[in-house]
């Protein structure tokens, strides 16, 4: 079987089984110690650019007052300009409450294929009132970029003057991350608003040629967006898409939704538009997804929508994810 498609695959026989009303193979991970509640959740996605996704998390809550989370995710993006790569997402998070006020943070590890790997870690602080909940986000990004080359590209130098340049370059970047979110979750409504704001260092490594850099010895955006056009045109790709735009270089984020519970239905509405660092690219969607309680421990999520920006056009998807847990609730509470 074609290994991209195996998560696909791996969903579609645990929502057989749980459409069949058998819920063994799920019950062969056994409940945890009273007091403790494990949620797994198992999905796959397709979109319009034959870009296709496979991700899985389990979220431990041991407390009211604790969380703890890890998640992979595997995707592969195609374009026009590129092969078909892979990108692979390991993520770490955790959060601990102290009553009104709290705080959280995370670990993410990115690697995509012949173009970068980068390591993000966070922390979060919130404040918690009833149904009320403001979160500050601030993160460090450090990004180690593949060697790449390049043959008589015509560049602007740090002096101004025209150049061609021929030669090799092994960058990193590093960037940091600002943002707030505020979110309300009522017992039918629930509602969420996010803003992140990057900002970036110049580029730094090692380079064949000393005439791309500037008076303090780095690379500017300009310049590596000349030297390095396929690699550019994949971080677009990575930034437009809502599988992966974790893995891109954003300048922002933006994100609203809303969604409303009528058991054993849930369906929400959510709305974002990022800004990719390099090219400029803005990238708006919409997106919307539907849920159906299928017993008292398993749900199905149906997922769909768009992403538009004038220079990837329209990118459609669609998902399908089951979510087990440990504790029932839901549909037979």
């Amino acid at each position: 079987m074609n290994q991209n498609w195996r998560p696909f695959f791996l969903v579609f026989l645990l929502i057989t089984s749980v459409l069949s009303g058998q819920e063994s193979a799920l019950d062969l991970l056994k409940d945890p110690e009273p007091g403790t509640d494990l949620v797994l959740k198992l999905g796959g996605e397709a979109d319009s650019n034959d870009g296709q996704l496979g991700e899985g998390k389990l979220q431990w809550r041991p407390t009211l007052k604790s969380m703890f989370s890890v998640g992979f995710t595997y995707s592969t993006l195609a374009t026009t300009n590129t092969l078909q790569t892979s990108t692979r997402i390991a993520s770490v998070a955790g959060e601990y409450s102290f009553g009104t006020f709290g705080v959280g943070g995370g670990y993410d590890h990115v690697s995509e294929s012949d173009l970068l790997a980068s390591n993000t870690f966070s922390l979060k602080p919130f404040y918690e009132s009833g149904a009320w909940r403001v979160e500050i986000n601030g993160s460090r990004r450090l990004t180690d970029f593949e060697t790449f080359g390049f043959r008589d590209v015509p560049i602007i130098g740090p002096n101004g003057n025209e150049l061609r340049v021929s030669g090799s370059a092994t960058l990193n970047l590093a960037s940091t991350c600002l943002g707030a979110a505020i979110d309300y979750a009522g017992d039918t409504w629930h509602a969420f608003a996010a803003y992140d704001s990057f900002s970036y260092s110049e580029f730094e490594g090692q380079t064949s040629l000393t005439a791309i850099r500037g008076a303090n010895g780095m690379v500017s955006a300009q310049i590596f967006n000349a030297l390095a056009t396929r690699m550019v045109s994949r971080l677009q790709r990575f930034a437009g898409s809502r599988a992966t735009v974790k893995a891109g270089l954003l300048d922002y984020a933006t994100a609203i939704g809303l969604d409303v519970t009528l058991q054993p239905f849930r369906f929400g509405i959510e709305a974002g538009r990022n800004k990719d660092h390099l090219t400029e690219n803005i990238s708006d969607s919409l997106s919307g997804f539907l849920s159906l309680d299928t017993s008292r421990r398993t749900t199905l999520e149906l997922r769909g929508g768009a992403t538009q920006s004038d220079k990837l056009g329209t990118i459609r998807f669609i998902g399908l994810s089951l979510v087990w847990r440990s504790i029932p609730k839901g549909l037979f509470n």
